[in-house]
């Protein structure tokens, strides 16, 4: 597919549409900023977790609180939530206290006390759930990003007014590009419309152009149908769903497309001729329509075929040849009146079977083949009972505005980009869109055709081909190359819609391309998106936004979530809880009050989050226990001391 380089893809911000204007502003880094993005949303999120938890903590200590005697598990369990600051940590703390608490020690307790740690630890896998959805706001892997090139623009279609020299470089510029985007086009197809869960198929936003096959479908061509025809309908084609284009809806554009094929009957169609060139060839002139250049009849035969060069050929060839309807002068030929439809584009597609040789019989109608022959070492082989086969096969269009639903009529695409312009109030972008679809159609033959012009030709059948053997072909292989053949255009729209943006990588070719000249050419070029599968990642401001916001109002709050809580309870008619029970619960005062047991240290701020000792003493560490009377016998003792001191000085 197109190759797609890291300076293709525009860094920064703007808004994927798909997502509305809201979610879909998308800041694109590179893969490294990501990955630092990316650690601190993380760290980011598990600290605003920690400060929601407090809060929440706060809240359940304070309902708890209560100056009436409770069993001591209660309150244990206050000091733990106001000392552990994460769900997690309090969950454990809470589980080890509810265990070693005897289960009978009161029944009424143990209940509310595994309520409590169910809930600490649900609050913890909402941090962990929390945790995980925020990751999402980074995506690093298989992201839509948008593509910005220098290079984007509108090929130089108009030859004559470059001049010999350069019109040659034009011709030669152009048949590479082309040859190299049917090519990619063909490859895609065969890789990805049967197993589109390759890496190499999330180049396109949409990897695949689904449509809806219709196998009875009745013959476009007045009765010229071997059998059944095969109807293929894309549906409506959005722009932006589907071809990834990024615009506002209003701005969006639509198009449908309906192929339908068929093989073609050759009795009455056929006239032979013996060649003048080579003694005992034939020439089988097949009449759909004569040939026309710019108006100009060229030959009265739509094809010709050689017998003696099929027989020659070990390998299938395959021709096409197109009239579009409504402009007779720009088609490659004239079809006969019972072919001659105003509402299709038609195409012919001539495949010869030549000197392939079939294992098995083949009752398929294109590669039909029931020539007995005989091969040294293969035995018995069948050859082709045609020396071409024919399939013909219409095309219609139809474009619509989504902002108010208005469609053309199925038409040759001529006919539906006229009634485009005229009939569905288009806006400049949509105008724009419908143009490039247009000129991607006729300009660069994405079509059926397409599949003619690379070699070797685009058959699924050369799949099975091996040194001139055919293997067994089934007897629908016509209905599979040709939904291979809709694939294959399908794709080459996709294609020509990044080509256009990154242009050619060949800078001869570059100065074929002609730069916007309007403002919506110009946003169109802005206005494509890929996927990319690494180097970039996507960041949603909107959910960065939130989680920083988020964050920071929940740091604030948890910080001065108490002295919030105490001008709330002076403001309030309501007799307030005492919210310095939340301070006191401290580990800090906790600790106070353990010195203050086993020395005669004066702190100061004892109702405050943080006291301190006003002595400017030292410390020792505390005692595991002292009971009652050797404490008081401590007391008594330094009490005697003191007085023995104040005596001797």
């Amino acid at each position: 597919m197109s190759t797609i380089t890291p300076e293709d893809i525009y860094i920064g911000l703007w808004t994927d549409w798909s997502k509305g204007k809201v979610l879909g502003a998308t800041i694109t880094v590179t893969a490294a900023t990501g990955v630092i993005l990316a650690a601190f949303i993380a760290i980011f999120v598990n600290l605003a977790v920690g400060n929601l938890w407090n809060m929440v903590a706060y809240a359940i200590h304070q309902t708890r609180t209560t100056d009436s005697q409770c069993h001591p598990m209660l309150r244990q369990q206050q000091v733990i939530l106001k000392n552990n600051t994460t769900p997690l940590a309090t969950g454990i703390r809470l589980a080890q206290l509810l265990w070693t608490w005897p289960w009978n020690s009161q029944r009424t307790v143990f209940w509310s006390s595994l309520v409590l740690t169910v809930l600490t630890f649900s609050c913890a896998l909402g941090g962990v759930i929390a945790g995980i959805f925020s990751s999402s706001i980074v995506a690093t892997t298989d992201i839509e990003v948008l593509l910005s090139s220098q290079n984007c623009g509108f090929w130089q279609e108009n030859v004559l007014t470059l001049g010999v020299s350069l019109g040659i470089t034009w011709d030669n510029a152009t048949n590479r590009f082309y040859q190299q985007e049917v090519g990619d086009s063909r490859t895609y197809a065969r890789s990805c419309y049967n197993a589109s869960s390759l890496r190499t198929c999330n180049t396109f936003v949409k990897p695949t152009i689904d449509w809806t096959t219709r196998y009875d479908a009745p013959c476009p061509f007045d009765g010229m149908c071997i059998g059944a025809a095969m109807e293929m309908d894309t549906g409506l084609i959005n722009s932006n769903a589907i071809l990834g284009m990024n615009f506002p809806h209003n701005q969006q554009f639509e198009f449908r497309r309906v192929t339908t094929c068929a093989p073609l009957v050759q009795d009455g169609y056929i006239t032979t001729e013996n060649s003048t060139d080579i003694p005992g060839d034939q020439i089988l002139y097949y009449n759909y329509g004569p040939t026309n250049e710019e108006g100009t009849i060229l030959h009265n035969a739509t094809w010709e075929a050689s017998v003696y060069a099929s027989n020659l050929t070990n390998t299938y060839t395959l021709g096409s040849i197109m009239a579009y309807s409504g402009d007779e002068s720009d088609g490659q030929f004239l079809p006969i009146a019972a072919m001659n439809r105003s509402d299709v584009d038609t195409t012919l597609m001539f495949l010869a079977g030549n000197n392939v040789r079939n294992t098995n019989p083949v009752n398929d109608p294109i590669f039909s083949a029931h020539r007995v022959g005989e091969v040294p070492y293969h035995g018995n082989v069948y050859y082709s009972d045609y020396v071409t086969s024919v399939v013909g096969c219409t095309e219609q269009y139809q474009f619509c505005n989504p902002t108010d639903k208005k469609c053309t009529k199925l038409t040759g695409m001529d006919g539906a980009y006229t009634a485009g312009q005229t009939q569905l109030d288009l806006n400049a972008s949509q105008n724009v869109t419908m143009e490039v679809l247009y000129h991607t159609v006729r300009f660069w033959g994405a079509s059926i055709l397409v599949n003619a012009m690379s070699s070797p030709p685009n058959l699924l059948a050369l799949d099975d081909l091996e040194m001139y053997v055919q293997s067994d072909l089934p007897d629908n292989q016509w209905q599979i190359e040709v939904q291979n053949w809709h694939a294959t255009a399908l794709v080459n729209i996709q294609n020509w819609l990044l080509l256009r943006v990154i242009g050619p990588q060949d800078p001869t070719a570059r100065q074929f391309v002609n730069k916007p000249a309007t403002d919506a050419e110009g946003a169109v070029c802005k206005a494509q998106k890929v996927r990319v599968g690494q180097g970039f990642n996507n960041i949603s401001l909107f959910g960065l936004i939130f989680v920083l916001a988020f964050g920071s109002v929940t740091t604030l709050l948890s910080t001065f979530i108490n002295d919030i809580a105490i001008l709330v309870g002076k403001l309030s008619r309501r007799k307030p809880k005492d919210q310095r029970s939340w301070n006191r619960d401290d580990v800090l005062q906790i600790q106070r009050l353990a010195y203050q047991g086993q020395s005669n240290e004066l702190w100061a701020r004892p109702d405050a989050q943080i006291p301190i000792v006003t002595t400017g003493g030292l410390l020792g560490p505390l005692r595991e226990y002292v009971s009652l009377k050797q404490m008081s016998q401590e007391k008594s003792i330094s009490t005697t001391w003191e007085v023995i001191r104040r005596c001797t000085t």
